[in-house]
């Protein structure tokens, strides 16, 4: 779990329960965010459910709580960061993006793209110079289209 995401998770919970927090979910928020920052989940999940919450508000709740108990394992920030590990999603969006971008430069990628784009193509007439590239063509005089004779 990244941190951004993690913390999208607990704007969410704060707009659940804003109707409960009223002017003080701007506090409330923060002092989440910073028990998010620290791995501390239990407090974030105790402290909503100190709401007295009923029917449908109640099951949104435990939703959104259940998503923080189910990886409260893997939010362990405070301790990633101790340890010099990445918690947020940049570091393997970049890592992704530079591996693919590797890939598509290696030797014999154009080759391989020729190749496949040959077979999309249908093969030139004989005796035309249609497998000549442009540059090639203008200096033969363009393409020539032999006629052939209808029956």
């Amino acid at each position: 779990m990244d941190l951004y995401h993690a913390r999208e998770h607990v704007h969410d919970l704060a707009r659940l329960l804003e109707f409960m927090l009223l002017d003080r979910k701007d506090e409330w928020l923060a002092a989440r965010l910073e028990d998010l920052d620290y791995g501390y989940i239990d407090g974030i999940v105790a402290a909503a459910r100190k709401f007295p919450l009923a029917g449908v508000k109640k099951d949104q709740l435990d939703t959104a709580l259940g998503y923080f108990e189910n990886n409260a394992p893997r939010m362990r920030y405070h301790w990633f960061r101790q340890c010099g590990l990445f918690v947020g999603s940049g570091v393997v969006e970049a890592s992704c993006k530079s591996v693919i971008g590797q890939r598509l430069k290696q030797a014999g990628r154009h080759a391989l793209d020729r190749r496949r784009s040959r077979r999309h193509h249908r093969p030139p007439l004989p005796g035309s110079q249609q497998h000549l590239g442009s540059h090639q063509q203008q200096a033969h005089g363009g393409v020539r289209r032999l006629r052939y004779p209808t029956p």
